[in-house]
């Protein structure tokens, strides 16, 4: 027996180092098949097989194992290993936030622990029952089992424990909003953990909760932990700092997620947004490693609401909806209102009022279920506030009258020491120490009258002393009056020169800081005269360019009617094209009004969720008649759902410009193609034609961001422009934050490409 349990000692050792979670499983499994009939070494097997299917996140396995262990430990005389087995079932649950399962073994292991007797075993259970009690939270058991927890490890000296129920009881204070006694208590656990090791695990959590406590707390509860308000942020990413790599060297994912989000939050605050983001997502991807869903949860918020303050409201949408499923598994109410309310703000925020109303509405209903719980919660809070400030004055007095109480027995004991040694001189007091003493009482007289002759000697040269030092001070005090004096006249003319001086200086400072204000005047004024002309050119040309060829179809049908030769037929065909043209021209006017209008205004466009489809469907529709003029095939691919963030009218007239672009460039029997494609967060419309072709120099041209002006040439049937229309498109792209691209080659036609932001 004693070679067997020798072996598996050397086994459970090499399995320690150096060796994956799945390889040391493996191990486990092989060695409990070989000591099947070892009741107590199975148990002990069994326990650490389904331990490493807890660290592998198998929990199916974890509750089949540790129940065959639970089993076979009942039938052992030793019921330690019993509360040991419950022991670990219960961490395993609480590290995955499965509470109930947590809790049910905790107190199960508190039941065979006081059967046996076990302290240690107990104060554990008693510690992470506190602990689970936190989360839940429920302060008032969460208090009763740190208190107890606080007696069982101070009887057995442990120290580290001691500390680490402070930190509980600080979390506590902290959810009751009381941050400075927070503080004062996790202080008191950082104290006890850096006495033991500074770079210890109970460190790195104290450091943590301090700096959360610090971006938690009030202006006015900060000041009263002497800590300025200005400096709240600095000092929590010093705390954070030193946390993170003790928890990178103890592989605890979970704090490291905490404190990275901490620190995110920090950098969120001083408007660094792009570092904030980086620990954000640093914080997400640890997390997942740590699999606690609540923490997970949460970071989905936190991330959520950041892309959504930033307006990246697809990023901001994916992650508050997968922060609300993860609440949703684990019941959170409380996760689950913040969510519902911060989609609901999302939606508000772009426009999509109906989803907006639709997540409200949820938001409500739980806001309703939560608020009972948390009146609820209120009044225990309150109630626990008393029970708690009521118990920590008993044992501090109970600690105070220990404390005098053991000062009183070692003055006794100092006492009775002094009055040992007294007894012991009276007895030693003789004839002979008579003597002595009237020797000594004849010298100290002597000793007096000495003094008494010195002391007058020493009073008379003090005398002597004052009157010559008298007649020093007298002449200095009439040296340092003239001084005074002299000073004084100096001071009044100097004064009097820095005042005039002052006043010249502010004097030629008002009267530059009036020429630097007309000048800025003058030059906004230039430059508003200078807009104005630009868009009044840019207007006229839009006129000269758009309208020509309506009102010259209108000339022509004005001249066949003054000649009243025209069939019934024809005049009722060409009436038919007159009035589509009429139409088209009506629509392009409104548009064109409509943009100068917003032009004078100072070139804001009216930005709002555009459909394309309808938008080229209508542009198509007006140059019916020039497509059909040139026989044209017409492919229009863009369906609905194509959707664009841009001004109405100037799309609308950047479409019809590289339509009728296409159409006359296009020769006769030709085919012209409009499509669409979604690019990442851009859309891009295009329009394709197999006319003649732009040359490489003119597309390079056209192609250019800083293009001033584009030279016009004749189209296929000598149709005339000025150049002015892809002009007007380029810029007004550039205002909707797109931009117009060209592939060409001569004889081979041309692909005009629109990117404007997708809605």
């Amino acid at each position: 027996m004693k070679k067997i349990l020798l072996m598996l000692v050397i086994f459970t050792g090499c399995i320690g180092v150096g060796w994956t979670q799945q390889a040391k499983l493996d191990s486990l499994l092989r060695v409990n098949e070989a000591y099947q009939k070892e009741d107590s070494l199975k148990v002990i097997y069994l326990r650490n097989i389904f331990r490493q299917y807890a660290i592998l996140k198998q929990f199916d396995k974890v509750e089949s194992f540790g129940e065959a262990a639970v089993s076979l430990a009942k039938k052992l005389p030793n019921k330690s290993i019993l509360e040991v087995i419950y022991y670990k079932l219960g961490a395993s649950y609480h590290g995955v936030s499965d509470y109930l399962k947590a809790l049910s073994y905790y107190q199960k292991a508190l039941e065979v622990g006081k059967e046996a007797a076990d302290k240690v075993h107990m104060a554990d259970t008693y510690l992470n029952m506190g602990a689970l009690y936190n989360d839940i939270p429920d302060y008032a058991k969460s208090l009763e089992a740190h208190q107890n927890a606080i007696i069982l490890y101070e009887h057995l000296g442990k120290k580290g424990e001691v500390a680490s129920c402070y930190m509980n009881i600080g979390e506590i204070y902290e959810g009751l909003g009381q941050f400075k006694q927070a503080s004062e208590y996790i202080h008191k656990a950082l104290k006890i953990f850096e006495d033991a090791s500074s770079t210890s695990r109970g460190v790195a959590v104290a450091c943590e909760a301090l700096g959360n406590i610090l971006m938690m707390a009030s202006d006015n509860e900060l000041m009263n932990m002497r800590i300025r308000p200005a400096e709240k942020y600095e000092k929590a990413l010093q705390l954070f700092n030193r946390a993170l790599p003790i928890a990178e060297k103890e592989e605890d994912y979970s704090m490291k997620s905490s404190i990275m989000t901490g620190i995110g939050k920090i950098y969120e605050a001083r408007q660094n947004k792009e570092t904030a983001l980086k620990y954000y997502l640093t914080s997400m991807e640890v997390n997942k490693k740590a699999n606690e869903k609540l923490t997970l949860a949460e970071n989905y918020l936190n991330l959520g609401r950041y892309y959504t303050k930033n307006k990246d409201y697809g990023n901001g949408f994916i992650n508050l909806k997968q922060g609300l499923d993860i609440a949703r598994q684990i019941n959170v109410s409380g996760v689950q209102k913040n969510a519902l309310e911060s989609l609901s703000n999302l939606y508000e925020t772009t426009g999509r009022f109906d989803s907006s109303l639709f997540y409200y509405r949820e938001y409500i209903v739980m806001r309703d279920s939560i608020y009972n719980n948390e009146k609820e919660r209120e009044i225990t809070r309150k109630q626990l506030q008393l029970d708690f400030n009521i118990k920590e004055r008993e044992y501090k007095l109970t600690q105070q009258l220990t404390d005098e109480s053991l000062k009183q027995q070692i003055l006794l004991a100092k006492q009775q020491q002094q009055e040992i040694i007294l007894r012991k001189q009276q007895l030693e007091i003789s004839d002979q120490e008579k003597s002595l003493q009237r020797v000594a009482f004849l010298k100290k007289e002597a000793d007096l009258e000495n003094a008494k002759k010195l002391e007058i000697t020493r009073l008379q040269k003090e005398q002597l002393r004052a009157r010559f030092d008298k007649k020093i001070k007298d002449s200095r005090i009439s040296a340092q009056q003239a001084q005074i004096e002299f000073d004084a006249k100096l001071s009044t003319a100097l004064a009097i020169i820095a005042i005039t001086t002052l006043g010249a200086g502010i004097l030629v400072f008002y009267n530059h800081y009036k020429t630097v204000k007309l000048n800025k005047l003058v030059s906004k004024q230039k430059q508003t005269l200078e807009e104005l002309v630009s868009v009044k050119d840019t207007i006229f040309g839009i006129v000269s360019h758009d309208l020509r060829t309506p009102v010259n179809n209108l000339i022509s049908f004005s001249s066949l009617l003054a000649n009243g030769h025209i069939e019934q037929k024809r005049l009722a065909q060409y009436t038919e094209l007159i009035k589509g043209t009429l139409d088209h021209t009506a629509s392009l006017m409104d548009n064109l009004l409509n943009w100068s209008a917003s032009q004078m205004q100072g070139f804001a466009p009216v930005i709002e969720d555009i459909d394309m489809a309808a938008i080229v469907e209508h542009v198509i529709s007006g140059a019916h008649h020039t497509i059909g003029a040139k026989n044209l095939t017409v492919n229009n691919s863009v369906k609905e759902g194509v959707r664009v963030l841009g001004d109405r009218n100037m799309v609308e007239l950047i479409v019809r410009n590289l339509v009728s672009n296409a159409i006359k460039f296009s020769g006769q029997d030709g085919l012209l193609e409009i499509f669409a494609k979604r690019d990442g967060k851009e859309m891009v419309l295009s329009v394709r034609d197999n006319g003649v072709g732009i040359s490489e120099t003119k597309v390079q041209q056209i192609n250019d961001v800083a293009i001033k002006s584009i030279e016009s040439t004749y189209g296929t049937n000598r149709e005339k422009g000025t150049g002015l229309g892809l002009l007007l498109s380029k810029h007004f792209a550039a205002i909707l934050h797109g931009n117009i691209t060209v592939n060409s080659r001569p004889g081979a036609g041309s692909i005009f490409h629109i990117t404007l932001p997708a809605a």
